[in-house]
């Protein structure tokens, strides 16, 4: 089983109990013990949830198991949950293996894909976390697979005014990284950046114009007697 940071006490602990609480049962019995758990105070809630969270991190071959027990008990909309995967990014990033990175990759696409709260907070981490000048295969790899999330779930990036300017700077940040002498090798992702950064940087300019323009408008409606005519002006 890979190790995720061994520092993360508590999460270690939240999973100890996940898989005490759990050992020996079946599916359906494993459920009907999560869903007791869960109810007895918010501490318990919390540590099972952290639990799940942890064994999706560390159990690929389970994760999705785990996943729909974690959005059948959670009674929180998963927030302990996304803040806790936003945590150990923020500070643990660099250090998670391989697999517990593909596992947090999935894991931030399935929230997306839900349309869970607070997601965007750890996809921004996610992007911080793709340093400029490294083509390596981990950081060409987490930042294909972002791209390809935001260009699937267009809808959820759509709605996010935020997520769209952190995209458009971050991929802005890395696509002459994906050019020059490797433009070979990778220029399927160069393509795919550039075609992602054409919608979102004219929608993102489009609407920087019009934050403009209404505050134009509100400046001249203070100092004209006819507000329609002000913001005619300004929108011209």
């Amino acid at each position: 089983m890979a190790s995720l940071a061994p520092h993360l006490n508590k999460l270690e602990r939240c999973y100890s109990f996940l898989k005490q609480i759990t050992r020996n049962l079946t599916d359906t019995e494993a459920h009907e013990v999560l869903a007791s758990n869960i109810s007895r105070d918010l501490r318990c809630h919390d540590d099972i949830c952290l639990g799940l969270m942890v064994a999706i991190l560390l159990e690929p071959e389970l994760a999705e198991k785990h996943y729909r027990n974690l959005t059948f008990i959670s009674r929180d909309g998963m927030q302990c949950v996304v803040n806790g995967l936003t945590q150990i990014t923020a500070e643990n990033f660099p250090k998670l293996s391989e697999a517990a990175l593909n596992q947090l990759l999935w894991f931030t696409k399935e929230l997306i894909k839900n349309v869970v709260l607070g997601v965007e907070n750890l996809c921004w981490n996610i992007l911080r976390c793709i340093p400029g000048g490294d083509i390596s295969q981990r950081n060409l790899q987490v930042a294909e697979f972002m791209l390809d999330v935001f260009n699937q779930y267009r809808n959820w990036l759509d709605s996010n005014s935020f997520m769209i300017a952190t995209v458009v700077y971050t991929y802005l940040r890395l696509i002459d990284d994906h050019g020059g002498i490797h433009i070979q090798t990778l220029n399927h992702l160069r393509q795919k950046e550039e075609g992602t950064l054409y919608a979102y940087y004219n929608m993102l300019l489009e609407f920087l114009s019009l934050k403009v323009c209404g505050k134009t408008c509100l400046i001249n409606q203070e100092h004209s007697a006819q507000p329609s005519q002000a913001f005619n002006s300004c929108c011209k």
